[in-house]
């Protein structure tokens, strides 16, 4: 059974498709168990399609802005395990 930090890890692979049926699987069996990797990767499948509908990309600031905090949280969700 995959981990919540193996969740984070493989969530993009996921969204798009490139985990093996198996690990697809486990993944699901994860989300029915834990609401909160759920609605994490439900999260971000809604941001990557925001983004995606945008006409260009955003600002560099905005960009480094969010690559900031998405770092802190990953590290301070590590700290927390």
């Amino acid at each position: 059974m995959p981990t919540c930090r193996d969740i984070t890890e493989v969530a993009s692979d996921y969204l798009e498709g490139r985990v093996s049926w198996a690990d697809w699987a486990m993944l699901r069996l994860h989300f029915a168990l834990c609401p909160p990797c759920r609605e994490y990767v439900e999260q971000l499948g809604l941001t990557v399609e925001a983004l995606r509908s945008l006409d260009e990309p955003p600002p560099e600031l905005v960009h480094g802005e969010l690559l900031s905090i998405y770092r802190a949280w990953r590290t301070e969700g590590a700290a927390e395990e």
